[in-house]
């Protein structure tokens, strides 16, 4: 859609340039798929217009598998918004570990007027810092700040809050911070894990 493009001159429109029948699917799917394989942190930013009916199902989704199966990675809410910048942590797939993802925007209409603009899609990957301050404490969710050699893993089947956790038991496994703790001014710093 030219005319209601957030930045020129075009955006993905969910009708196209009329409405969606309600209970039609509209997809845009992110191609090629994005390999996070060699990066800590990674994360989408688009621009997202909307008027959603309570009963429109409007999703960001990941496919692990080469668009086999897709998992819902945010959820839009319903209502009427006007442009506004959303972001979605792509970090839970970024390491050797993990294959290439496929991202896709989708939305099923529940009414005639449900419509959803997509604009200016940014994938960008981000480093941590160096050095980190204190106080430091990491539940391996979000940013990944270490550096598994010599079998250590990031696992989702063994963790103990909530979702994710270093697993290693090979001998020599070691798990590194991707960094230095900033000690100048501590007094007595205790490690607990």
């Amino acid at each position: 859609s030219i005319a209601d493009a957030h930045s020129p001159t075009h955006a993905w429109a969910s009708d196209g340039t009329g409405s969606l029948p309600v209970g039609s699917e509209s997809i845009l799917t992110l191609n090629p798929a994005l390999d996070l394989r060699s990066t800590r942190r990674a994360r989408l930013t688009y621009w997202s217009r909307s008027t959603l009916s309570s009963g429109a199902t409007a999703v960001l989704e990941v496919s692990q598998d080469g668009g086999a199966t897709w998992q819902i990675h945010q959820r839009l809410p319903a209502g009427n918004f006007a442009w506004e910048l959303r972001t979605a942590d792509l970090t839970a797939y970024t390491g050797p570990e993990y294959a290439p993802v496929r991202v896709r925007f989708r939305l099923v209409s529940a009414d005639p007027a449900d419509r959803w603009l997509v604009d200016d899609v940014v994938v960008e990957t981000m480093e941590p810092p160096s050095e980190f301050g204190l106080p430091f404490d990491d539940d391996f969710e979000g940013l990944r700040y270490w550096d598994g050699s010599g079998g250590f893993a990031r696992v989702t089947d063994q963790s103990h809050s909530p979702d994710t956790a270093w697993y290693g038991n090979a001998s020599g496994a070691a798990l590194t911070l991707h960094g230095q703790i900033d000690l100048t001014n501590a007094t007595n710093p205790t490690l607990r894990f």
